[in-house]
């Protein structure tokens, strides 16, 4: 079962997609397969995806490029049977914006756990089976013109736990910064997230609401 997960950010940031690609790191360490389609315009995403015909799809969104993704998620619809699948800061804050969108499933809050279990249930079924996948903390499903909300997701305790992330399915070839040591030379740039959650709730922030109120 092949997944594809989408960085839908072409040519906007000099940093790489950790999010997506600690999420990758996580399900490849649990036996699934996984692409990242990084860097390329929207054509050349409906390309790949007519070339891998994955079961699953996975975009990421904040709340700048929602409306972008939401209309990349409709070009999907349009030539993909796949599970489509939207997570990130935007469907967490805001989970009423599921309702008008193309996306079968979201996730909100932190979603290596809550991702893995979606896949496990439709490797099972073969299928989305509502019943299983009710189940899981921190999903927004479709029941007919029904909104199902499961919650929080659960939340990695340990993040000794997740492996590295998987910057070699990463066009890491884009992400090149000038440095004060390098000159006129660009240097690969690399970035690490080294705990989750905040004590505070600032209206201005969406780190609490996203991680949780607990420092890991």
């Amino acid at each position: 079962m092949m997944t594809l997960l989408i960085n839908p950010d072409y040519m906007l940031y000099a940093n790489p997609p950790l999010g997506l690609a600690y999420l990758a790191g996580y399900i490849r360490k649990n036996g699934f397969k996984v692409k990242i389609l990084d860097q390329l315009s929207f054509e050349e995403i409906l390309e790949n995806i007519k070339e891998e015909d994955p079961e699953i799809i996975g975009l990421t969104a904040v709340s700048e490029n929602y409306y972008r993704v939401k209309k990349l998620g409709e070009r999907i619809k349009k030539i993909s049977s796949a599970v489509l699948i939207i997570g990130g800061v935007h469907i967490t804050t805001s989970p009423d914006s599921f309702k008008e969108s193309p996306f079968d499933i979201a996730t909100k809050g932190e979603g290596e756990i809550s991702f893995l279990n979606i896949l496990k249930s439709i490797k099972k079924n073969g299928e989305i089976d509502l019943k299983d996948l009710k189940k899981i903390p921190g999903l927004l499903l479709r029941n007919k013109k029904k909104i199902i909300d499961t919650g929080f997701s659960e939340q990695i305790k340990n993040l000794d736990d997740l492996p590295m992330p998987a910057r070699d399915l990463l066009d890491m070839d884009y992400y090149n910064l000038p440095t004060i040591l390098s000159g006129d030379d660009f240097d690969t740039i690399g970035s690490i997230i080294t705990s989750r959650g905040c004590p505070y709730n600032c209206k201005f922030c969406s780190s609490s609401c996203f991680w949780g109120r607990k420092i890991r």
